[in-house]
């Protein structure tokens, strides 16, 4: 059986399961997942959303929301009901200019990846400015346009500063540790990485999603690559693929 076969098989197998887990039946027994509520509609006013793009919790279930077509972080309680929100367009501190990523640390202090604005910026639990890094540029502690970030469980900071094609890491102090990548199709490198996520598997690997080539990479904490994965459909058709667009490739032990 080749991959694209393999592949059909393997995805009807979830979408029955979902449908059979996903039941009222199941659901009503404590299986598989049901809606429970919903918040927001389009608009400007509080509780509304334009291009809604991330969502975080904090220790007290708190929900904040990147609105980024508001320039804005909506702060909500666990019932959906609003609390309070900060920002506008702007480059002043407690301002943003595309807001593309959310992320709250173990003392719920909010960081937000300002990607028009090329910097990280930290806030409290009330939006109350507390420290920014980065700005435009290609050297080390700059950044062009980035997308994503999340920590470790030393609370280093990973960045995925998508138009220079690295990674960038940062200590907790956010002093500079080191990047890697650059514009390509090899292991260790990038194109347009949109998507970085922190997962404690042994040592912990850093997943990093490209938006160009369709590529997931994983790195160990220091940037050596490790893996990859690609899923391509055929342009025109998402239900074919062929076999050599599936591929896994392991670097040797």
């Amino acid at each position: 059986m080749n991959n694209s076969k393999k592949l059909r098989l393997i995805l009807t197998y979830l979408v029955l399961a979902v449908m059979v887990l996903g039941s009222d039946s199941y659901a009503k027994e404590g299986f598989g997942f049901y809606f429970d509520y919903g918040f927001g509609g389009r608009g400007i006013g509080e509780g509304k959303f334009d291009r809604p793009v991330a969502v975080a919790v904090d220790s007290k279930d708190n929900i904040y929301v990147i609105d980024q077509g508001n320039n804005r972080i909506q702060k909500f309680d666990d019932d959906g009901d609003f609390i309070l929100e900060w920002g506008s367009k702007g480059a002043k501190q407690d301002k943003f200019d595309d807001p593309a990523a959310i992320y709250i640390d173990k003392k719920d202090n909010v960081f937000v990846v300002d990607s028009l604005n090329h910097r990280i910026t930290k806030f409290d639990a009330k939006g109350n400015f507390a420290g920014s890094f980065g700005e435009l540029g290609g050297r080390r502690e700059r950044f062009n346009s980035p997308n994503d970030m999340t920590f470790d469980l030393n609370d280093y900071i990973y960045v995925a500063d998508t138009k220079n094609n690295r990674v960038q890491k940062f200590l907790t102090n956010w002093s500079f540790n080191k990047k890697w990548g650059r514009e390509g199709d090899d292991d260790e490198e990038f194109q347009l990485p949109s998507s970085i996520e922190y997962v404690k598997y042994k040592f912990g690997y850093i997943y990093v999603a490209n938006f160009s080539n369709c590529i997931v990479q994983r790195f160990d904490l220091d940037g050596d690559f490790n893996s990859s994965f690609v899923l391509k459909p055929e342009y025109g058709d998402s239900d074919d693929f062929e076999e050599d667009e599936v591929e896994e490739v392991e670097e040797e032990e």
